[in-house]
């Protein structure tokens, strides 16, 4: 209840999440929703945990705005950045503990706000 009175916040989890991967996702998740309603101002925060065989897949939507300048042809407050991050590495920009398993993410920053996506392979 951190964001109470400041953000919707919702998170919905479609599948068992490994053992392995839910202290770096709940970190993860935990993250993203403080930079997007503390840095991003969103009143609104939707959080999307699947899991399949293959992955775990996080995707957090916000209707914040983004401090990141111009970055498109149209001269609009929008881009966006991907990478990947394995042992640590930030990959451009999301390192932190919670990045120590490999995973591969993309930012997607719009008028509308920002979408995070982070997959992770699920190992034996």
């Amino acid at each position: 209840a951190r964001w109470h009175g400041l953000a919707h916040i919702s998170i919905d989890v479609d599948g068992e999440v490994p053992d392995s991967l839910r202290s770096p996702i709940s970190e993860l998740v935990d993250e993203a929703i403080t930079n997007s309603v503390r840095h991003g101002r969103a009143r609104h925060v939707e959080a999307f945990i699947s899991v399949t065989t293959d992955f775990v897949e996080v995707v957090v939507v916000d209707d914040g705005t983004t401090t990141r300048g111009a970055s498109s042809d149209s001269g609009s407050d929008s881009g966006s950045d991907s990478g990947w991050a394995s042992g640590g590495e930030s990959g451009g920009g999301l390192g932190s503990a919670w990045l120590d398993t490999h995973a591969e993410w993309s930012r997607e920053h719009g008028p509308a706000g920002t979408r995070l996506t982070v997959r992770w392979p699920c190992l034996p």
